[in-house]
């Protein structure tokens, strides 16, 4: 994963603490067991530096969308005269 292209100026380290605030969030909803296989997952900072970087790139997926959102929603609010 290329984290130096992060979405428009967002710094890596905070595209990795929202993937790690994903992450957690996952394993305290899942009570810290896979759902696929329930086995026991470990805490961020023994997991495989791979699955980091997925949880990392689920962020910087979420982070464009919210961005693309937010961006229409200020077009619509100022092509209507605001």
């Amino acid at each position: 994963m290329d984290l130096g292209r992060c979405v428009q100026g967002t710094p890596v380290e905070q595209v990795a603490a929202l993937g790690k605030l994903l992450y957690d969030s996952y394993r305290a909803h899942t009570g810290g067991k896979s759902i696929a296989t329930g086995q026991a997952i470990p805490e961020w900072p023994q997991l495989k530096r791979e699955i980091q970087e997925a949880w990392m790139a689920s962020a910087q997926a979420g982070l464009a969308y919210a961005s693309s959102r937010v961006s229409t929603a200020l077009e619509g609010l100022f092509s209507h005269g605001m």
